[in-house]
Formats: C-alpha cells, sequence, structure tokens
C-alpha cells in the first residue's frame, strides 16, 4: 500500500481553514508574514509534516490555502517561486515545489483563456522542476492522475526531452514510484518514440521485451538493457561485477541476493549518485564493503569530494541527515543495523561544512539565538532531526565562519554556548543543545540579553540573528518593543535584527515595516550569505 503524503490529501477539495491572527499559539504579539513570504515558507521548509501546534493533515491544508490565495493575486509570481527554489536547490527536499506547481497547473483561473494561459506555464515549469520520474509521479499524484489533454502532452514532452539512454537508466532505477508504474504512466500518455532506439526502449518498458543482441554493435541504451537483464539470471558473482562496472548498472536494477555481497557494493560505488551513497552507507558497512583500509579511504574520498559534492547539489541537511541516521546504527525501520564506522562519520562531519559556500565574515559583533523551548522538538524538520537540532548545525556554520559571534540558546532561560563548540563534532554540539533545561518559548530574552551583556544598556551587539518558530509566549511587552530599548540605550538605532523561521506558519518577530528586519527561512546553503549580506549593510 503506498503512503500518501498529507500533500495529496491537501489538494483534494475541501474545505480550508481560518487564517491564524497575529498572534502566536500562546496569545502573544506577533507579526502576520505575508502571503508572498509565507509562499517561500511553504517551498522550503514544507507543510507535510506535524508541528506542536497542527496536524500534519491541517498544515498541509493550510498551506493549499495559502497557495490558493496567491495564484488569485499573481500566478506567474507563484510558478516563478517554485522554479526558482527548486533550480537553485533552495531546500532540502523537491517535494514543496512539486506541491506548489501542482496546486499551479491544477487551478480555475477563472476564464479558459486564463485556464489555458496559467496551466501551461505551470506545466513549463513542472518540466524543470519534475527532473526525474520519481518528481514525474509525484506530480501525477498530486494532480489526481493523468487526465486531460494539458496532463498528457506534459508528460509527453517530458520523455521526448530525454535521449533514449536516459529514459532506459530511469526505467531500470524508477520502475514504480508513489503508487505509479512506468509502464502505466506510457499507456496513459502515449509519448511517441520517433526512433527505433527509443521505440525499444518504451516496448521494453511495456512489456520487458527487447531486440534480440544479434552480435551487431547495440546502440547505447539497448546495450544497457541487455546487460541488465543478464544481471538477473546470472549465477556467478564475477559476471555482474563486471556488468555493473562496464555499463553503470544502478543498484535499483541488482537482484536482492548480490545486494549481500561487498564486491558489488564496491563495483557500484564509483558511479553511484551522491545522495544515493548516503543512503547507502549503513547498508555498504553492514555486508562489508567497508572492512580494507583501502575500501574506507575510497569511501571517504567520495564523502569528501568537493567537486562530487557541488556537482550533486546535495543539500548541506541532507548531508546532517545521513550523520544521524548513520551513527544511530539501524535503519528507520530497523531492517538493517551495523556498526558506525568512525572515519565514515568523521568523513560525513566534513562534507557537512562542504555542503556549503564559503562565507565571508562579516567582521560584526553577532549575538546569535537559538530556541530550544519545548516546541522545536515537537517539529519535524528533516528526517528524524527536529526543529533544535537543525538550529543547533546553523549556528555551528555561523560559528565556524564569524570571529565574533555569541552564542545563546533560550527558552524561559538563557544558556550561554561555550566559544570551544567550534571545535565540537556536529554530534557533540546537538547533545549541548538537548542538555539546555526546557521550557516554553520567551524570545524578550534574547533582547534582554542584548540590552544586559555585557555592561547593562551598553550592548556591544551589531546584530540579532534568532532561529525559532516565533511561538512566544511574552506578553504584554513584545520582542519588537524590547530589540527598540535595545537600540535606544545602546545608541544603535540600525542594531539589524534577522528571524529565521524553523516552521511552516503564518507568524514572525520581524517588523516587516522596519528595514532593520528581516525574515528568513529555509536551511539552504545561500542562507548564511544572506544574512551576511543583510548584516554587512549589502541587502
Amino acid at each position: 500500500m503506498v503512503k500518501r503524503s498529507p500533500y495529496v490529501s491537501a489538494l483534494r477539495p475541501t474545505p480550508v481553514p481560518t487564517p491564524h491572527d497575529a498572534v502566536s499559539a500562546h496569545n502573544a504579539p506577533v507579526y502576520a508574514v505575508d502571503k508572498w513570504s509565507r509562499l517561500y515558507r511553504v517551498l522550503i521548509i514544507g507543510a507535510d509534516s506535524s508541528t506542536f501546534y497542527a496536524s500534519k493533515e491541517a498544515h498541509a491544508q493550510d498551506a493549499l490555502a495559502l497557495v490558493q490565495e496567491c495564484l488569485r493575486d499573481d500566478p506567474h509570481r507563484v510558478i516563478n517561486a517554485a522554479f526558482e527554489v527548486s533550480d537553485n536547490n533552495l531546500a532540502p527536499k523537491n517535494d514543496h515545489a512539486i506541491f506548489v506547481i501542482a496546486a499551479a497547473a491544477g487551478f480555475d483561473y477563472g476564464t479558459p483563456e486564463a485556464n489555458k494561459q496559467y496551466r501551461n506555464s505551470a506545466y513549463e515549469g513542472a518540466a524543470s522542476i519534475c527532473r526525474t520520474f520519481s518528481h514525474l509521479s509525484m506530480f501525477i499524484e498530486f494532480r489526481g492522475g493523468i487526465g486531460g489533454d494539458g496532463m498528457k502532452r506534459f508528460i509527453r514532452r517530458w520523455y521526448t526531452n530525454r535521449t533514449p539512454a536516459q529514459i532506459a537508466y530511469g526505467a531500470v532505477k524508477y520502475q514504480n514510484r508513489n503508487g505509479w508504474r512506468q509502464s502505466d504512466v506510457l499507456k496513459l500518455a502515449r509519448p511517441k518514440p520517433f526512433t527505433m532506439e527509443r521505440s525499444a526502449v518504451f516496448k521494453y518498458i511495456l512489456d520487458g521485451t527487447l531486440p534480440p543482441n544479434d552480435g551487431e554493435s547495440p546502440t547505447d541504451a539497448i546495450a544497457f538493457l541487455h546487460a541488465v537483464e543478464r544481471v538477473k539470471t546470472e549465477t556467478q558473482s564475477y559476471p555482474v561485477y563486471s556488468d555493473i562496472k562496464r555499463y553503470h548498472i544502478p543498484r535499483e536494477a541488482i537482484p536482492n541476493q548480490w545486494l549481500s555481497d561487498p564486491m558489488i557494493w564496491l563495483a557500484m560505488l564509483p558511479d553511484m549518485p551522491y545522495w544515493a551513497m548516503l543512503r547507502n552507507l549503513g547498508k555498504m558497512t553492514e555486508v562489508g564493503a567497508l572492512r580494507s583500509s583501502d575500501d574506507i579511504a575510497l569511501i571517504v574520498r567520495k564523502i569528501t569530494d568537493q567537486d562530487a559534492i557541488l556537482r550533486s547539489r546535495v543539500h548541506p541537511l541532507t548531508i546532517l541527515t545521513a550523520i544521524d541516521g548513520y551513527k544511530h546504527g539501524e535503519s528507520t525501520y530497523g531492517r538493517v543495523s551495523w556498526k558506525p564506522n568512525s572515519l565514515v562519520l568523521s568523513a560525513l562531519d566534513q562534507a557537512f561544512y562542504l555542503a556549503f559556500k564559503n562565507v565571508q565574515p562579516t567582521g560584526k559583533n553577532i549575538l546569535l539565538a537559538v530556541d530550544t523551548s519545548t516546541s522545536m522538538t515537537h517539529a519535524s524538520a528533516i528526517g528524524r532531526l527536529d526543529c533544535r537540532t537543525v538550529a543547533a548545525a546553523m549556528a555551528m556554520v555561523t560559528l565556524a565562519v564569524e570571529p565574533h559571534v555569541t552564542i545563546i540558546g533560550f527558552n524561559q532561560s538563557v544558556s550561554l554556548m561555550p566559544r570551544e563548540v567550534a571545535g565540537m563534532r556536529m554530534d557533540q554540539v546537538v547533545k549541548w543543545m538537548g542538555d539546555q533545561p526546557n521550557g516554553n518559548t520567551y524570545c524578550g530574552l534574547v533582547a534582554d540579553f542584548a540590552h544586559d551583556w555585557p555592561i547593562p544598556g551598553r550592548s556591544p551587539f551589531d546584530a540579532v540573528v534568532i532561529y525559532t518558530d516565533s511561538q512566544t509566549m511574552d506578553y504584554p511587552s513584545s520582542f519588537a518593543e524590547k530589540i527598540a530599548r535595545v537600540r535606544r540605550h545602546s545608541n544603535k538605532p540600525n542594531l539589524k535584527v534577522a528571524v529565521v523561521g524553523m516552521v511552516d506558519n503564518a507568524i514572525s518577530l520581524a517588523d516587516p515595516n522596519d528595514r532593520n528586519y528581516i525574515d528568513v527561512v529555509g536551511f539552504d546553503a545561500s542562507m548564511p550569505s544572506l544574512i551576511s549580506g543583510f548584516i554587512s549593510g549589502y541587502l
């Protein structure tokens, strides 16, 4: 049974919830985030998981209502935003951009002319956003199936824009995703093959047959598919190893009986996509593919290959998730277990930093505050990582590049993070954050700390950066009022304040009318640069 995304239910016609008021869940005064800022929260953070305050279904419904409101106002802006986030790798997952572009492709714009114009634009955007069949099948599921001429034309173009070799590789790697088989998609959409090679690949997808290998030199796509079929029936490991090395056969095409052979994993490793390598580190460790010093050295080089990290567009938090999963020594469902290798963990730690673009230090005196309240542990940011953990990781990036930074954890009290945290491993920093006292959120404590450290009324800070879900209990004295006091007493009217939203909701601490506030969202590699540019006065 296919597990449905909360987005799928959200895209079905249902009543939309009442918009939030500009107060936190505890009735403390905060600022309402405008719909376009919140659209980027949906695109970057997503709204398909539960939070401390809302179920994942309600969260997704609220996101859909927001997307539809933006579509009514400016459809092109919504479509371009989805393309921008996906194309520039600004989000940990592509799912959120697919959700938004699917909503745009199915929205009723009021007239037949408008529907044709904007839906065609949405499909054009989807053609770029849906880079793999996994993405395409998700788009189809969000759209509710393959119905209508526009949807069928889009799928035909999707296949036409790929070479036979790319289609053959995708047919082997992505046979079934999100409840959709490639054979079903081809039958319903009926893309034209145009060439004999493409026709042979389509026939293979539809019924599993290939033209006979009669000794003549086959095309790349056909030779690849013949090798895939040989691997399915081979009884000796060396021919399997040889075909994998020669034809670059992906892991999905390897029969299960070979996935306990360490040599087979080592054959796949050179061509394994970076993110796939991260996902399979536990399995490779379990079967013994990382026993010898040479094999460990190979995997360490692959993990820390700067060029490979940039080419793969792997998100830094994908690596952080890999660190968290690998060190647990067990897969999510407990089907695979292993003893983590310390050298692999160290390589992953290094790769986490390599995945961030170089950030030029601002030279400013910065107060970085991480919300450690209970609600931050109930909202999942990525995988098994909660918002507090992700915020701690982002704090590490700032600490690594800024020479003058003070970091605190805050909830109903403040804890000063020691400077030596910069020399700790990621898991040690996460543990430090988890060891801090828990409690409700009082964001005003951050402003109080800025006012009183180290001399009351003489704040040394040029900027304040906060990672929070904005669900503060400060009432009636608001965060913005306390920041105004810091500026006034310290004679720093241009004190910068950056609020990083950790959860997709409609509120923020940042005053939208104050040019010295910025409300940012997400955890991509450009975010430290964005904040640095704002603090330095470039933005």
